[in-house]
């Protein structure tokens, strides 16, 4: 009987050692799948970084925008070619400054109406070394016959 209970008690603790802890493979398979996690979350915080640099880098632009839209009005006059301008602007302080270049032209639209005009307005700058930039586009119709009854 003493014996049989040995071997029990034996046979429990074999059982019980070859169940505690993990195996090898249990802990290649947990590092991989951690390992893969991290690379996924590595990529995902290094697009949302880029994106915000992005949008604050068109947040600047549309500050230049507005502050050459201040300067130079788009408001017909008799000489269309008032309308076009060009300047810089510097946005921003320390790493963070950027220079932004606003250019309006105006063209005529139409070879036989002489009415209509389109005024591109482009701001642009650079960002790591590469030219980047947006530009708004308006048809304005200015009639002569207006102009020269004022």
């Amino acid at each position: 009987m003493l014996n049989a209970q040995r071997s029990m008690s034996k046979s429990r603790a074999g059982r019980r050692a070859r169940r505690s802890g993990m195996t090898l493979i249990e802990v290649i398979v947990a590092v991989l799948i951690l390992g893969v996690s991290l690379g996924v979350l590595l990529v995902s915080a290094t697009q949302c970084l880029k994106m915000m640099t992005l949008a604050k880098n068109y947040q600047k632009a549309e500050w230049a925008l507005g502050m050459g839209e201040a300067e130079f009005p788009l408001i017909v006059t008799n000489e269309l070619d008032e309308l076009e301008a060009s300047a810089e602007y510097e946005i921003g302080s320390g790493k963070s400054r950027m220079t932004f270049t606003f250019e309006r032209t105006v063209e005529a639209e139409d070879e036989d109406d002489d009415d209509l005009w389109l005024v591109t307005t482009r701001i642009s700058w650079s960002d790591k070394g590469r030219e980047v930039g947006d530009t708004v586009e308006q048809y304005v119709y200015f009639d002569d016959e207006e102009a020269d009854a004022k």
